[in-house]
C-alpha cells in the first residue's frame, strides 16, 4: 500500500505529526507517496528529516495524484487553502478534516463531489490506540470508502457517530482537560510500575503528587470529565451509547514511546 497510496496533508503542526506517526506505524510512508504542505522551507526540512516525507510549500505539487487529502491546518487558513485546491481535485479523492471547529457544510462547499469525513482525533493515536470519532458527509463512494477504512484503522479505534452535534459533544469530552489529566495520571502510574513499583505503590505516589485522596485515580478523573462538560447529561448518554469510555480505556494499555510524548502537548 505504501508504494501506491498517495497522501497529501495540508498543515505542518502537531496534528500533522500525530497523523504521520500513526501512518508510519500502520501503513508506512515514503517521500514518493506522502506529501505535506508546509509554510516555510525550514519546516519542510524538519519534516523531511524526522518523517521522511516530501514536504513542500506549493499545494499544487501533490494535489493532482493524491488519493487522500487530510486537512490539518489552522482553521483561519482552511478556506483559502480549500479554495485553492478544490478545482484540481478528482471526484474519487477522499477528504478527511481533523481541523477542530471546521464544519462539514463549509468543507463540502469546496468539495461538492468528494467523500468528506470530519474526524475529531484523539492525540493518543500516536501509539495506535487512540479512540477518535467521525462523521461522513453527504457523499459516499465505494472507492473512497475503502481508503477511509484503511486510514481510520491506522488511527486506532474510530467510532462513527450519527450527527455533527453528537460529534461535537463527544469531542468535547474526549479532548477535555480532564481527559488529558486521565492520560497524564495513567502515564505516571505506568512509569512507576515500569520502574519496579507495585501498581498500588505507584498509584499511592501519583496520588500524593496530585494531592488526591482517590483510590481509583483514572475512574475519578473520567467521572470528573462528565461533571466539567457543558454537555454532561447528553455526553453521558453518548459515551454509553457508543461505548466510548470502554474503548477509551484501551488506549492506555500500550505505553507511549518517549519520542512521542511531546506530541501530546498540542491543545485543541
Amino acid at each position: 500500500m505504501a508504494s501506491t497510496f498517495i497522501k497529501g496533508i495540508i498543515g505542518d503542526g502537531f496534528l500533522t505529526e500525530i497523523i504521520l506517526t500513526a501512518f508510519m506505524r500502520q501503513i508506512g510512508i515514503t517521500p514518493n507517496d506522502t506529501y505535506v504542505l508546509s509554510e516555510t522551507s525550514g519546516r519542510c526540512q524538519e519534516l523531511l528529516e524526522q518523517y521522511n516525507v516530501h514536504a513542500v510549500q506549493n499545494p499544487m505539487i501533490f494535489v493532482p495524484p493524491a488519493q487522500l487529502i487530510v486537512l490539518a491546518c489552522e482553521i483561519e487558513k482552511s478556506e483559502e487553502l480549500m479554495k485553492e485546491i478544490a478545482d484540481k481535485m478528482a471526484r474519487d479523492v477522499l477528504i478527511i478534516s481533523v481541523i477542530p471547529g471546521l464544519k462539514l457544510d463549509v468543507i463540502e462547499k469546496y468539495f461538492k463531489n468528494n467523500m468528506v469525513i470530519r474526524l475529531i482525533m484523539n492525540p493518543w493515536v500516536v501509539n495506535g490506540y487512540g479512540v477518535s470519532t467521525y462523521i461522513v458527509g453527504s457523499n459516499r463512494s465505494e472507492e473512497a470508502g475503502n481508503i477511509a477504512r484503511a486510514i481510520l484503522t491506522s488511527l486506532g479505534e474510530t467510532i462513527e457517530v450519527k450527527s455533527e452535534n453528537e460529534l461535537e459533544i463527544v469531542g468535547d469530552l474526549i479532548l477535555s482537560e480532564s481527559v488529558y489529566s486521565f492520560l497524564s495520571v495513567k502515564a505516571l502510574v505506568n512509569s512507576g510500575t515500569k520502574a519496579g513499583l507495585s501498581i498500588d505503590k505507584s498509584k499511592e505516589i501519583v496520588m500524593k503528587i496530585l494531592s488526591s485522596n482517590s483510590d481509583e485515580v483514572t475512574e475519578s478523573v473520567v467521572h470528573r470529565s462528565y461533571k466539567q462538560s457543558n454537555y454532561m447529561e447528553k455526553g453521558r448518554e453518548l459515551l454509553e451509547k457508543y461505548k466510548i469510555i470502554d474503548n477509551f480505556k484501551k488506549s492506555f494499555e500500550a505505553p507511549l514511546e518517549e519520542k512521542d510524548i511531546f506530541k501530546l502537548r498540542y491543545r485543541w
